[in-house]
């Protein structure tokens, strides 16, 4: 008996394992389980300058949103 067999109620057990359609053979342009868009790619571009990988450590605008609302009446 495995340790799954051993944690999982019986119903769990019985579960089958999902699989795509794509993976199974399906046929079709549009795949929405494999989150493609049904709109077609119009060369759109996303400016990253904007981004960064880890927020300000002491963000003022939202430290100050958050006082204003905790000090609401």
């Amino acid at each position: 008996m495995s340790i799954a067999e051993k944690l999982c109620c019986e119903h769990i057990l019985g579960l089958e394992s999902y699989e795509s359609t794509r993976r199974i053979g399906g046929s079709g342009e549009i795949w929405l389980n494999a989150n493609e868009s049904a709109i077609p790619y119009d060369g759109y571009a996303i400016d990253s300058s904007e981004y960064h990988r880890y927020q300000e450590l002491n963000c003022p605008q939202l430290l100050k949103l958050y006082a204003d609302y905790a000090l609401r009446e």
